[in-house]
């Protein structure tokens, strides 16, 4: 069997090449954007945040589990419930029994304030042999805007 272990929000996720060591920079569980920040419309987001988000998982597999490829993508939900699916990628265990993906996120549409949440999903084929998604895990990420007036900051 194939598991996800955990899934984290960060700014980098780096592997030592020497030491296989992961190592995760700056986890991020929350954005304050200045409040010249607004979003107009849920349907078609009319701004995107482009901050250096990277989002690190680490998956665990038995020995009965078979050592092939398998996809995931990560869809974006807006606080409101609207979805952004993102491309599918690849992972492999390549004959190991944890594998670290190293996913980095370009850009998110912004819809405005609130918990936006990072849904991680494993592609699997029905019995009918018909290609379904499953909830692997739902990291949130909460985004708010600063009313504070920078004239009025603390020397």
């Amino acid at each position: 069997m194939r598991e996800l272990v955990c899934s984290v929000l960060c700014s980098r996720g780096i592997v030592d090449k020497f030491t296989n060591s992961l190592s995760i920079i700056d986890v991020i569980d929350g954005l304050t954007l200045g409040d010249a920040v607004e979003a107009k419309d849920e349907e078609v987001p009319s701004i995107t945040l482009d901050p250096p988000l990277t989002l690190v998982q680490v998956w665990s597999r038995d020995d009965a589990c078979a050592d092939e490829p398998f996809t995931i993508r990560i869809v974006v939900v807006s606080p409101s419930g609207k979805k952004f699916h993102m491309p599918g990628r690849e992972l492999s265990f390549n004959k190991k029994q944890t594998l670290r993906g190293i996913i980095r996120i370009g850009s998110i549409p912004f819809t405005g304030p609130g918990k936006y949440r990072f849904v991680s999903q494993e592609k699997y084929y029905d019995k009918n042999g018909q290609e379904r998604w499953r909830k692997t895990a739902d990291t949130p990420l909460n985004i708010e805007i600063s009313n504070a007036d920078p004239a009025q900051a603390p020397n």
